[in-house]
C-alpha cells in the first residue's frame, strides 16, 4: 500500500484514517522555501494569512473566471457556471451558488 504524500497515516491512530502532516514533506517544503527566499522569490518571513484572506484567494478567481466566461458567451447563464462549479469542481452545494445573480 502506498502511504507517502502530504500526510502520513498511522494505523494506531483513528484506525489509520487520521491524517498526520508528514515530517518529510515539511522538511522538503522548508528546504525549498529557504532557497526561494534567498533568491527573493518568496517573502521573508512568510506572511500569515487570515481565514478570510485564504477564502478570498480561492473564491475571487473562480467568480472572476465565471463572469469572463459569461462575457465571452461561452456560457449562457450564471446557473450554467454554477453547475460546472458544483459537479465539475466539487463545490459544496450547501455553500450556495457562486454566481447567483
Amino acid at each position: 500500500m502506498y502511504t507517502q504524500g502530504w500526510y502520513d497515516y498511522d494505523r494506531k491512530i483513528g484506525k489509520g484514517r487520521a491524517p498526520i502532516p508528514s515530517k518529510e514533506v515539511e522538511q522538503h517544503i522548508a528546504k525549498y522555501a529557504s532557497a526561494f527566499r534567498k533568491k527573493n522569490m518568496l517573502p521573508s518571513p512568510p506572511k500569515k494569512l487570515s481565514k478570510e484572506e485564504i477564502v478570498n484567494r480561492i473564491l475571487f478567481p473562480l467568480v472572476n473566471e465565471g463572469f469572463k466566461i459569461l462575457e465571452e458567451n461561452i456560457a449562457q447563464r450564471p446557473s450554467d457556471i454554477d453547475v460546472i462549479y458544483l459537479y465539475g469542481y466539487g463545490w459544496p452545494n450547501w455553500r450556495g451558488k457562486l454566481l447567483k445573480v
